[in-house]
């Protein structure tokens, strides 16, 4: 017994479908963001990162990514994503934050948060009006890592 679809069926369809594949990638979401408050909470060397990825089977970039991610976003509650955010997305945009490794330059977990940090105070600075326009250089230098790559590259030098 076959019934004709009617547009009250397709959008009911639609919406199970919306939402039932937001709550997953929402749920992804949530998951890595906890990951991220452990690890920020117990602040792992880097070999106890290289351990806790490969128990999971991940990246250590992965583990970086979730603890950039609370970092950033401490309150998931305060984020205004929509229902076609995912944690691909969020990666990208949390890797914006990140200064780009050279070949034979290994960046800690340490001095990449140290980076990120300094770019959130910057930021919130410029927020509130209290930059001078040569802070306002930095941050926009600090958008296009070259600067941090040098800070990197030279950090210790001279001391």
């Amino acid at each position: 017994m076959n019934k004709e679809l009617s547009e009250e069926t397709l959008e009911d369809i639609k919406d199970l479908y919306v939402e039932g594949s937001f709550n997953s990638r929402w749920m992804e979401i949530e998951t890595n963001h906890k990951i991220g408050l452990i690890l920020n909470d117990i602040a792992p060397t880097e070999e106890q990162l290289e351990e806790i990825a490969k128990y999971l089977k991940k990246p250590v970039d992965f583990l970086v990514d979730c603890q950039l991610f609370e970092e950033e976003h401490p309150n998931l509650d305060e984020t205004n994503y929509d229902k076609t955010i995912s944690w691909s997305k969020i990666q990208k945009e949390i890797r914006k934050l990140r200064p780009v490794k050279k070949a034979k330059e290994k960046l800690t977990v340490a001095r990449v948060k140290d980076i990120v940090r300094g770019r959130k105070k910057l930021n919130e600075e410029r927020q509130q009006g209290m930059l001078a326009f040569e802070d306002n250089e930095i941050l926009k230098a600090l958008d296009d890592y070259g600067p941090v790559e040098e800070a990197i590259k030279t950090e210790g030098e001279g001391e």
